[in-house]
């Protein structure tokens, strides 16, 4: 079987998921390239040190340009925190690598724009990590909602709550950094916002308001220094699609 380069710029919670899905998914499905496991690119060495032994990538680097560069990665995976997901994205399809590239896409409009448009003119292959959007039962929704056989959609209402921030002594993250691009909007509302247009179609008008339930946390675990949090813990917002479909979406 033909295998594909893998490299993987960071090794957290998705990281970890993208990496055992790599090293599994030939013996589960009837794919036409097996992933190898090139590269991980990490914060610092001794963190990428032990993210590739422990996810069984050949070679390691804290230096996310190197693991781009590098001639036997064919495909770069970004899993980096929200800030970074726009430069290494670039880079990569400079060098021609196709990007797969967790959520949120970027940090802002114009950045995703700007990734998006430089893809287009280099033909290379991309795709956000809206997982969801790949499980069974929501294909098998939008087929029901497709084909007619509920009628028309009237109304729309979806939320994505989590609880790993619901203690608050939760120690302060890059997930509660705005200029990283945290809070629960960029955070986890995009995934919500992805089955709203998947199953719904684009929206045209959206009218929301945001609050932040904790306002400091401990800089880190057990710290009894606090640091301010000045991104969102929820949002809430109306939304109309362009078929006339209102509702609600909610991020938490």
């Amino acid at each position: 079987m033909k295998t594909i380069g893998i490299g993987l710029v960071g090794s957290g919670f998705m990281g970890r998921c993208h990496a055992n899905a790599y090293s599994s998914v030939a013996g589960l499905f009837d794919v036409p390239l097996k992933p190898k496991l090139k590269m991980l690119a990490e914060a610092n060495p001794e963190l990428a040190k032990e993210a590739a032994r422990s996810l069984q990538f050949e070679r390691f680097t804290a230096d996310w340009p190197e693991l781009v560069n590098d001639p036997e990665v064919e495909l770069v995976d970004i899993t980096a925190p929200n800030h970074l997901h726009q430069p290494i994205a670039l880079a990569a399809i400079a060098k021609g690598k196709p990007v797969y590239c967790e959520k949120p896409l970027a940090c802002t409009l114009e950045e995703a724009k700007t990734m998006r448009d430089a893809s287009e003119s280099a033909g290379v292959a991309t795709l956000v990590g809206y997982n969801y959007l790949q499980n069974p039962m929501i294909q098998t929704a939008r087929e029901i909602v497709q084909s007619g056989e509920i009628g028309e959609l009237f109304s729309f209402r979806g939320v994505h709550a989590e609880d790993f921030m619901a203690d608050a002594q939760a120690p302060y993250t890059n997930r509660l950094d705005a200029e990283q691009g945290g809070g629960a909007l960029y955070d986890i509302g995009s995934h919500i916002i992805s089955l709203a247009r998947f199953l719904v179609g684009p929206l045209c008008e959206v009218m929301g308001m945001q609050s932040t339930v904790f306002t400091e946390r401990p800089e880190a675990t057990n710290s009894k220094q606090m640091k301010t949090v000045k991104v969102d813990d929820q949002t809430h917002f109306l939304a109309r699609f362009e078929n006339g479909c209102s509702g609600t979406l909610e991020a938490s």
